[in-house]
């Protein structure tokens, strides 16, 4: 209570000391001074990260001159540094009605734009500015990136190409034309931008990296290491460029040379804490945290206040599932600085490895609020509302993170993974090859990018992308596991099998890649073969849950029930929080028919992720089938709550509420909405028929039902659908035919007894 209070105090002493500054100023005979002075005073308090400070004092310099054009300016940066970005918006605005001069306003309206992956406005503003500088650089880069964005490669490229000609001795501009031009494969192209980098700036670290790298996707391995040796003759205490080149000698099995390298970078630079950060976290991606944490742990007794080293052992226990040690340095970290960013960001972290997902969001939400302009507080908490089922929410936290941190490449591979996830295909594609062209040399990303290829049905180049990821990342398993996919999907059975066998090579106990090679033998008709290998698994980890969730899967898919029930609830008796055999086990009680049973799975599975849409869609399916449409509109409005643009629940809810014939305007909101986001569903189409049959919009419904009838002739429903929109219509002998045909192909329950009343007043 006693720091709020004196909090205010402060900020109350500011105002007081501002508010005398303003009559001082009022009396002035010289307010073109006075502004200046406020303009200068805001600036100060701008760089110290005083905002608000910062704000009053702007908006003091602009009482005394509204048209003080850069008093604009640097408030928008203010609001921008306060998250304050629709405020920066309308500041910026202003500027521009000021002054429509001043390209340099516009242009940071595009970058606000650009923020907000608003790709075509960003494009108009640079377009604005290029049509009367076709040669501001500015606004060329600012086109460049919003047409990578709309994936409009030739314009980008266009423009980047100028910006070289216009700044020939800038690497930078090299270096971003040829990481584009390496994203489209244009690979002779790519070599000469990154080398041509080098040249006209031998000392500029990031074109070794990346000219590296093009040579270790192109399996030029000697030339990578060449270039490599190169950049560290000039820059010797560039660290980056020695990570690489372990990184390199191990993909060539040069394990030993490797751990010399890497064993001199940390003798010559005396244990400086940025050497060994960068040397854990090197040997934490190479599966090796007994080792990353040796080398933190010699950083920070050589640094033993540097809390960056502190959070980074923190993160690797919690990694790890070392909870009780991340805990208890957590805890040492927050004892030294009780305000601390990292320590707040990392209990959160915490709190999500133990499962307690509303007080790690409770946690980050508070962290976020003392420090909005956080990027790694909001990338935990996007992981945060992931695991807790709520994607649009984690979304929205992703893009926070790089809106402050640009380069953040784990919050744009998981804007990737989320989109892929939701069969958002065009909007991952554009976040993996953003990945691709922060860090061409990451496996991750090749590996992202083609499981969005592979899911639009893009196998040769999802394959070359996997094959990439294999080059980065050797010792990888999911490059072979991904390449399996790839292969199966083509029916190429045979060397589809022998890269899930080199996965499991590499790594024996890889639980999520059991289920997928079970899966695949199922689907090749290989039953015997997926049982035998299940059991194989069993034999070599008895007590690993997903051991016999792997087993228990493929006895149901075999229809052996009772092993199957077995199984699964082994699985769960080995870990209860393991979602996956509850849905199994549900699944298995469906099949035998035994609902009740189901549900008391699924509700278990609920507990663990309580908004995971697409089951509490599932649940409302089952209730929907019992008849009892009151807890089936709960689990479906459950549903959309959680995620709006889930159509399935949308659809479902909307349907329900037709059938009670309540809340229809919102019924027919909710259809609408799932059919522009899954137009080509009949199901959808045909709920949103129905929803406009209980409204008495008949010709609308009409249409959509004989769009439905006729691309699924087979449906029943739809016949039974269209035949009672034809009677209320008063078309009588066309909803006879319709009514017979629903009949005719097995319409059950209340609605074949419905149909037959309507046929029998018909005739």
């Amino acid at each position: 209570m006693r720091e709020d209070t004196m909090r205010n105090q402060k900020f109350l002493f500011v105002a007081l000391t501002t508010l005398l500054l303003a009559m001082a100023a009022g009396c002035s005979r010289n307010p073109e001074a006075a502004k200046k002075r406020y303009l200068e005073s805001g600036q100060r308090y701008l760089d110290q990260g005083k905002y608000q400070e910062a704000q009053v004092q702007f908006r003091n310099a602009l009482k005394l001159d509204p048209r003080f054009v850069e008093a604009y300016v640097r408030m928008a940066k203010a609001d921008i540094a306060a998250a304050q970005w629709n405020q920066a918006f309308a500041t910026l605005q202003q500027a521009l009605t000021v002054d429509p001069n001043r390209d340099d306003v516009r242009l940071n309206i595009g970058q606000i734009y650009l923020a907000a992956h608003q790709f075509s406005q960003a494009q108009d503003t640079a377009k604005l500015v290029l049509a009367k500088n076709p040669d501001d650089t500015g606004a060329l880069q600012l086109y460049a990136t919003a047409s990578l964005g709309q994936q409009e490669y030739d314009n980008a490229l266009i423009a980047l190409k100028k910006i070289v000609e216009l700044l020939p001795n800038d690497p930078t501009g090299h270096v971003n034309l040829g990481l584009a031009q390496l994203t489209l494969r244009h690979f002779p192209e790519a070599e000469r931008s990154l080398r041509r980098a080098v040249e006209v700036d031998p000392k500029f670290v990031p074109a070794y990296s990346d000219l590296a790298n093009y040579y270790r996707l192109q399996k030029q391995l000697p030339q990578a290491e060449q270039v490599l040796q190169q950049g560290i003759g000039q820059a010797p205490n560039a660290v980056p460029l020695y990570i690489l080149w372990a990184q390199v000698l191990n993909s060539e099995n040069k394990n030993a040379d490797a751990e010399a390298l890497l064993q001199r970078l940390e003798q010559s630079h005396g244990q400086a804490p940025e050497v060994a950060m960068a040397l854990g976290e090197f040997y934490s991606q190479l599966g090796n945290p007994g080792r990353a944490l040796e080398v933190y742990q010699r950083g920070l007794e050589a640094n033993p206040k540097n809390l960056d080293l502190k959070t980074r052992i923190v993160e690797l226990y919690a990694n790890n599932n070392r909870i009780a040690e991340a805990d208890t340095l957590d805890a040492q970290v927050l004892k030294a600085d009780p305000k601390s960013p990292a320590g707040h960001i990392l209990r959160g972290r915490i709190l999500i490895a133990e499962g307690k997902l509303d007080p790690a969001i409770e946690e980050l939400q508070r962290q976020i609020a003392d420090t909005p302009d956080s990027p790694d507080a909001y990338y935990v908490l996007g992981l945060a509302h992931w695991q807790q089922g709520a994607p649009e929410q984690a979304i929205a936290n992703f893009l926070d993170a790089v809106k402050y941190a640009p380069e953040m490449l784990k919050a744009w591979q998981n804007l990737a993974t989320l989109h892929l996830s939701r069969g958002d295909l065009p909007i991952a594609k554009g976040y993996a090859e953003r990945c691709i062209r922060l860090d061409a040399g990451d496996a991750e990303s090749h590996l992202l990018l083609g499981r969005v290829l592979l899911g639009s049905h893009n196998y040769p180049l999802a394959r070359e992308q996997f094959s990439y990821s294999m080059r980065l990342a050797p010792s990888d398993p999911w490059p072979h596991v991904q390449m399996a996919q790839a292969l199966a999907a083509e029916k190429n059975y045979g060397q589809a099998e022998k890269e899930f066998e080199a996965a499991l090579a590499l790594q024996p106990e890889l639980p999520e890649a059991w289920g997928q090679y079970l899966d695949f033998l199922i689907a090749a008709n290989q039953g015997a073969k997926a049982m035998a290998r299940a059991r194989q698994i069993v034999a070599a980890y008895p007590n690993h849950a997903v051991a016999h969730l792997s087993l228990g899967s493929v006895c149901l898919d075999l229809k052996d029930y009772e092993q199957a029930k077995t199984e699964l609830q082994r699985a769960i008796d080995l870990n209860p929080n393991l979602i996956q055999p509850y849905l199994q086990l549900g699944k298995t009680y469906q099949e035998l028919h035994q609902t009740d049973a189901a549900l008391q799975r699924y509700e278990a599975a609920l507990k663990l992720q309580p908004k995971f849409p697409p089951l509490l869609t599932l649940v409302g399916n089952l209730y929907l089938d019992k008849g009892d449409l009151v807890s089936a509109q709960r689990y479906f409005e459950q549903a959309v709550a959680a995620d709006p643009n889930y159509a399935i629940a949308a659809g479902n809810l909307a349907w329900v509420y037709a059938q009670q014939s309540i809340k229809l305007d919102e019924a027919l909101a909710l259809a609408q909405k799932a059919r522009q986001l899954q137009p080509d569903l009949n199901s959808i189409t045909d709920t949103l028929a129905w929803v406009q049959y209980k409204r008495g919009s008949y010709a609308t419904a009409r249409m959509l039902l004989q769009d439905c009838v006729q691309q699924t002739p087979q449906r029943a429903s739809y016949h039974y659908h269209l035949g009672m929109v034809l009677i209320a219509a008063g078309n009588g002998q066309k909803a006879k035919a319709e009514l017979a045909t629903a009949l005719r192909l097995k319409l059950s329950g209340d609605d074949a007894q419905h149909a037959r009343e309507a046929l029998a007043k018909i005739e």
